[in-house]
This record gives structure tokens, C-alpha cells and sequence, in this order.
């Protein structure tokens, strides 16, 4: 029996086989380009542009962050670097704004 990975909000992930643990309060939806969150506790809203809105809706669906880093490398002409640098600038910002939370 496997066990699920663990959960992370650490901006530079050492293991990429973690999952992201979005906030219960937090309602997502794909509005042409963008992904738009709605923090519903706090009544705050924010749009992630297109890449970072896909590895958002890529990480809501149970993907692994190295599994929607993945996937954003295949679907976006981006680096690795800049692309691993770019999910470490989301993660903070995502902690930062409480949109995700705390393992368990």
C-alpha cells in the first residue's frame, strides 16, 4: 500500500514529490488567460497568470509539484531554471497570502 505524498508551502521544495495543501477557503476558476482565486474567509481575490494559473489548476486536480512541473515544462516554452525559480516565487506568494496551508 503506498502512502499519499506529503504536502509542502516551502518556497524552495527540496522534494518535489510533495503536494500542494490548498486552503478549504480557497475557490479557483480559469478565466480565459488567467486563473482568478477567491480567498472566501478573507474576501480577497487574486489572478495568476496563465503558467502559474496551470500548475495552480495542475496541483488542485492531485498532482505531485514535480508532476505539474512537469506537465507546465511540456505545455509552456520555459527553462527549467526559470520555470523551477518562477513555482518558488508562486509558492512564497501563495504562503504569503494564505491561499495555501500548513502540513498536517
Amino acid at each position: 500500500m503506498r502512502s499519499a505524498p506529503p504536502t509542502t508551502t516551502d518556497p524552495n521544495p527540496d522534494t518535489w514529490s510533495a503536494r500542494l495543501p490548498i486552503d478549504p477557503g480557497v475557490l479557483s476558476r480559469r478565466l480565459d488567460d488567467e486563473v482568478v482565486l477567491v480567498h472566501l474567509d478573507e474576501g480577497r481575490i487574486f489572478t495568476l497568470s496563465d503558467s502559474a494559473g496551470r500548475f495552480w489548476e495542475l496541483c488542485e486536480s492531485g498532482l505531485t509539484l514535480g508532476e505539474a512541473r512537469n506537465r507546465v515544462s511540456s505545455e509552456f516554452e520555459v527553462t527549467d531554471d526559470n520555470l523551477e525559480a518562477e513555482i518558488r516565487q508562486l509558492l512564497a506568494m501563495l504562503r504569503r497570502e494564505r491561499l495555501i496551508r500548513e502540513p498536517t
